[in-house]
C-alpha cells in the first residue's frame, strides 16, 4: 500500500523531520512496521505520530522500542495515541523511552495500557 511506497522513498531522503500518519486506520501491522524500518537511522527525525493508527500491532511497537534504542536518536517526540499497546510490550517500550536521551513528549492517551489481543 501506499507506506510502503513511502518506506521506499525515506533512504533517498536527506532530511526527514516529522513523520505523521495520523489516523492511518486502513494500514496494517506489516505496512506500518515496514515504514517504521525505513526510518532506522534518520538522525533528523525529531517527530514520529501515530496517532490512531488502529492497525499497529505487536511488530509496529516492538519496531519503535528498538529505534528508541538506537535508530532515532534525536527523536523528540512520539505519539502513540489511540494505539493499542500489548501487556507484554509495555515494559521493553517504558524501558526504552526512559534510556532514550532526546526524547521530551510521549503521547499514549488511549491506548488501552495492558491491553492483551
Amino acid at each position: 500500500g501506499d507506506l510502503r511506497a513511502i518506506a521506499e522513498m525515506v533512504p533517498q531522503m536527506d532530511r526527514l523531520d516529522i513523520v505523521d500518519i495520523t489516523d492511518s486506520s486502513l494500514c496494517g501491522d506489516e505496512a506500518i512496521d515496514c515504514l517504521l524500518k525505513a526510518l532506522f537511522g534518520k538522525v533528523t527525525l525529531k517527530l514520529l505520530r501515530l496517532t490512531g493508527c488502529r492497525g499497529t500491532g505487536r511488530m509496529s511497537i516492538g519496531r519503535i522500542t528498538s529505534l528508541l534504542g538506537d535508530g532515532l536518536p534525536t527523536l523528540k517526540k512520539l505519539d502513540l495515541g489511540g494505539v493499542r499497546i500489548a501487556s507484554s510490550l509495555l515494559l521493553p517500550l517504558c524501558e526504552a523511552v526512559e534510556k532514550h536521551l532526546t526524547l521530551r513528549s510521549l503521547s499514549i492517551a488511549d491506548c488501552g495500557l495492558g491491553h492483551d489481543p
